[in-house]
């Protein structure tokens, strides 16, 4: 079996293979994540008005992007970027198949089954993932020396212990284009948490929707998001690979649909009214447009510093997903005393505008180059500043 596997790795090039692990190792992640959600919920009754949230993530996604920023090239990174959104997709496979199992066998059962999915995976990600490509074992030497040459030297290649750079953290929160990924990326991941979390309850308490007997309607939204998100990755790489515009402009271009679009369409939800199916076409459209940030927020800080793409993603992921308990909180202080139409408005005003605010401050300030801190260690690049307008 292996040796056949072996010599269909063999003839598929190595970095879509990474892609395509990737793209599990998120699905796993999201996996054990709804089943930990919906077996807490079977093991014990929930206490009114809470909610079992989670955020799956941890060490995954910035390790995945330390990888990304090693295997991927320039033209090929939003595509590798969506890869990271089989997350998405594992929610809708997964949370019906979690509750079926719960149901039939009982929790204790779906943490096996779950389980021994994960520890098949993680036997194939040791077998066939290695940090770098030229430690992979199986790499062609062409697609080695394409990789090597498109990626250039803004990586290092070097992972010694004591040659490695250390991260340049005072430099890093104090460098204007940074800050305005760090807002950009909260304001997609307010605007995420609150569809994903809210929007339902939305539907449920003002729309009257039985989301039980929804169907594959209330996974539209996830699947849009995924569909398009492939969608927009392939047209970036396309710009990048053509030089359509320079890599700030191509930034800024998909900040438009990924934030100013999917907060227009938020900002269009609360004045629906009774209007069911209108509401799941404009949520629908509101998480498809943000699929757009597979070439947005979720790629540049790979332009800003790919030596500390995993830290870079580590930072603004630790601070963004505070949204997710903070909306839900903010949410629960104006609906308190009445939950209607009007208050529930006023929330999607609410996650419009951190939408709509956070991607003009990146159209304004945000920037696709290089920056000097990606090569600390390189002192008399360090004595010069960073530049802001001139294309990588």
């Amino acid at each position: 079996m292996f040796s056949a596997l072996r010599k269909c790795s063999d003839k598929i090039p190595a970095r879509l293979v990474v892609a395509i692990m990737c793209f599990f190792a998120c699905w796993c992640t999201y996996m054990l994540r709804l089943n930990l959600s919906v077996a807490i919920i079977a093991m014990v009754k929930p206490l009114p008005g809470k909610e079992s949230k989670g955020n799956g993530d941890g060490a995954v996604y910035p390790a995945l992007h330390c990888l990304i920023a090693r295997w991927a090239p320039p033209e090929e990174k939003g595509r590798f970027i969506w890869s990271l959104l089989g997350g998405t997709f594992g929610t809708v496979i997964s949370f019906p198949v979690s509750g079926v199992l719960v149901e039939e066998w009982g929790w204790r059962e779906s943490f096996y089954v779950f389980g021994g999915v994960v520890l098949f995976f993680s036997i194939f990600w040791i077998w066939l993932i290695r940090d770098s490509p030229d430690k992979h074992p199986r790499i062609s030497e062409k697609e080695l020396t394409y990789i090597e040459e498109r990626i250039g030297t803004n990586v290092e290649r070097n992972e010694g212990a004591k040659t490695r750079s250390k991260l340049p953290i005072l430099r890093i929160m104090t460098s204007l284009p940074f800050l305005a990924l760090l807002l950009c990326h909260y304001g997609n991941l307010w605007g995420l948490f609150f569809l994903l979390t809210l929007a339902p309850k939305f539907m449920s308490d003002i729309l009257d929707f039985d989301l039980k007997k929804s169907g594959g309607l209330s996974s539209l939204p996830y699947l849009a998001r995924v569909g398009f998100g492939f969608v927009f990755s392939a047209v970036g790489d396309y710009m990048v690979k053509n030089e359509t515009f320079s890599r700030t402009t191509i930034r800024k271009i998909f900040v438009v649909f990924s934030h100013l679009a999917s907060g227009a369409l938020m900002f269009l939800i609360g004045y629906m009214d009774e209007y069911l199916w209108l509401t799941v076409l404009m949520m629908t459209l509101s998480l498809g447009m943000n699929g757009a940030a597979t070439v947005s927020n979720l790629t540049n800080h790979h332009d800003l510093a790919p030596n500390f793409a995993g830290s870079l993603y580590g930072i603004m992921n630790g601070i963004g997903v505070t949204s997710g308990f903070i909306a839900p909180m903010i949410s629960g202080r104006i609906l308190e005393k009445n939950n209607g139409l009007y208050e529930w408005r006023i929330l999607f005003i609410i996650g419009a505008l951190f939408y709509i605010i956070t991607g003009v401050i990146f159209i304004i300030f945000g920037s696709g180059n290089i920056q000097s801190w990606n090569t600390p260690k390189a002192t008399a690049e360090d004595s010069q500043p960073e530049e802001q307008g001139a294309e990588d």
